[in-house]
């Protein structure tokens, strides 16, 4: 298979994926921006607008408006942050639930992406993925919105751990 075979497939399996993912963890009450900003949240609590701004790929004022409308929704609440200068985000209960059951079905769907290979043919693929991503993502900033909804539990060896800004 040549460069450019390979490179098709790989834009074929990306874009189903993105909107396999999309369609899994989709929920009634909020967009998949808000989704992004739950599961960050769960992983780093007390963030505030502008730390959202890398991971949600926003301006201030869109992320403004993405709090906002989890705020109103009771999924986080607003809180001084420690050295006072900003606010804190943090989720409430029903706001990492639902980060929770929406990383649950993306890892979900991401295993039944695998099923069609072995446990050996799994780890050669995680080993090429790995490099590929850690070359097209060089920043802390590119990395967090890469990893926006990755399971930080699970990524036992994550290949974005050797990024530094």
């Amino acid at each position: 298979m040549d460069a450019n075979n390979v490179a098709n497939i790989l834009g074929a399996f990306a874009l189903r994926m993105s909107d396999e993912l999309s369609a899994e963890i989709a929920d009634p009450e909020v967009d998949a921006s808000s989704i992004g900003a739950l599961v960050h949240l769960s992983k780093y609590a007390g963030s505030s607008i502008e730390d959202l701004r890398a991971p949600l790929w926003l301006s201030h004022s869109g992320c403004v408006r993405v709090v906002d409308r989890l705020v109103s929704k009771r999924l986080v609440e607003r809180r001084e942050a420690e050295d006072g200068r900003a606010v804190a985000i943090l989720l409430t209960r029903k706001g990492r639930a639902m980060a929770e059951a929406a990383l649950e079905r993306r890892e979900e769907r991401l295993i039944r992406a695998l099923q069609p290979l072995s446990k050996a043919e799994q780890g050669v693929l995680g080993d090429l993925l790995a490099r590929v991503l850690t070359w097209e993502v060089q920043t802390v900033g590119s990395a967090l919105r890469a990893c926006r909804l990755c399971d930080y539990a699970a990524c036992r060896e994550c290949p974005m751990t050797s990024i530094e800004e």
